[in-house]
């Protein structure tokens, strides 16, 4: 296979300059003819541009190119693709297209990283239980899931207001011999906060500090929302001075 021209980089950044959908697909029509999107690297500039322009057919169709040339798409690439798609509110397109390609070449895909994209983007897609279940199965494919994985599943669990299923990923997360971060805890205080269960957003806190964090400003916020919206002002009150000292 033809590498692309010299003068490649400059081909792409016109996608930059595209204002429309029509003019984009021109663009993209030069770009094949003159066999710039024969490599990974380029293919990648190419999605991210056109993810900047929210245009993310365009970029969907960028990744097409590249699996029909034999292209095996990194983190990078699939990153590009997602960010475009989400950009165009189309994070459950996101979340399949993903998952097909990490389910065909797990292994070649920078791993957890790819793994992270889409768990976070069916988080964005609304779709909590796909979000852990992709999680469940990593192990399947050899891939370990990080920190991150778990954070972003719990997020998408938190904005569903399946805030037991956030406190199962907390746990898991130190029976995955991971070590819990601040956002890790953040997030579980989050879902109990938007489900109304001020005393385990409570416990939740406590647990923070016994992990020897410090809570951060986002978690005694949000803590202390927890608390006044079940109208415990007292407590709620105690926890900005906590937060003061």
């Amino acid at each position: 296979m033809h590498g692309p021209p010299r003068g490649a980089s400059r081909l792409v950044a016109r996608l930059s300059r595209c204002r429309s959908p029509g003019e984009a697909e021109e663009v993209l029509q030069k770009l094949r003819a003159a066999r710039v999107l024969s490599s990974a690297g380029e293919c990648t500039a190419a999605a991210a541009e056109l993810g900047r322009r929210a245009l993310w057919r365009q970029a969907v169709s960028v990744l097409a190119d590249a699996q029909g040339a034999g292209l095996c798409p990194d983190a990078v690439f699939l990153g590009a693709v997602a960010g475009a798609c989400g950009r165009g509110r189309q994070w459950e397109l996101a979340a399949s297209l993903l998952e097909g390609v990490l389910h065909r070449r797990p292994a070649s895909l920078g791993g957890v990283v790819a793994a992270n994209i889409l768990v976070s983007a069916c988080g964005k897609a609304r779709q909590w239980q796909r979000a852990v279940s992709t999680l469940w199965g990593l192990q399947a494919k050899w891939i370990s899931p990080d920190v991150v994985t778990f954070d972003a599943a719990a997020g998408a669990c938190r904005d569903a207001h399946a805030w037991q299923m956030a406190l199962v990923l907390l746990q898991a997360v130190s029976a995955a011999s991971l070590s819990p971060t601040v956002v890790t805890f953040n997030t579980a205080i989050s879902a109990c906060e938007i489900s109304r269960h001020w005393h385990l957003a409570s416990t939740l806190l406590d647990g923070l500090r016994c992990q020897g964090l410090e809570p951060d400003n986002i978690s005694y916020g949000t803590a202390m929302s927890a608390h006044a919206k079940a109208q415990r002002w007292r407590s709620a009150s105690a926890l900005f001075e906590d937060m003061q000292r």
